[in-house]
């Protein structure tokens, strides 16, 4: 059950009797969406660049559905990015999600991470 308290503007989850887990709300904006999701697939190149490897791939993207209210009809314009970053060897699908539930950096909490595009990639090395 989620709810909102009007004194912080955090979105709670009730996730047990005794354990809350909040998330703060995003104002965001297209180019912030889009530069989250050039970041995500920069990411990805860095280790392919570790790695060394030129050879195709699978990116899946997970995307919140939340960035598609906020893109509406220009959320092409994230996948294109993640294409042009990933190269014409990638290959892409993804879906929508509700959300993610992850630890937050350098803590154990878990919290609800939301309007965030997260790419796995899938790839051999020879």
């Amino acid at each position: 059950m989620f709810i909102r308290s009007p004194r912080t503007n955090h979105y709670q989850w009730r996730a047990s009797r005794t354990r809350i887990i909040t998330n703060i709300t995003c104002q965001t904006n297209h180019d912030k969406l889009l530069e989250g999701a050039g970041a995500a697939a920069n990411l990805v190149l860095d280790v392919l660049d570790r790695q060394q490897t030129n050879q195709p791939g699978l990116a899946l993207c997970v995307s919140c559905v939340g960035r598609k209210g906020v893109m509406a009809e220009q959320v092409v314009d994230e996948v294109k990015l993640v294409q042009q970053i990933l190269g014409s060897q990638t290959y892409i699908a993804g879906f929508y999600s509700h959300g993610k539930i992850a630890t937050r950096p350098h803590t154990s909490d878990s919290v609800l991470h939301n309007q965030t595009m997260t790419i796995g990639y899938l790839s051999e090395t020879v």
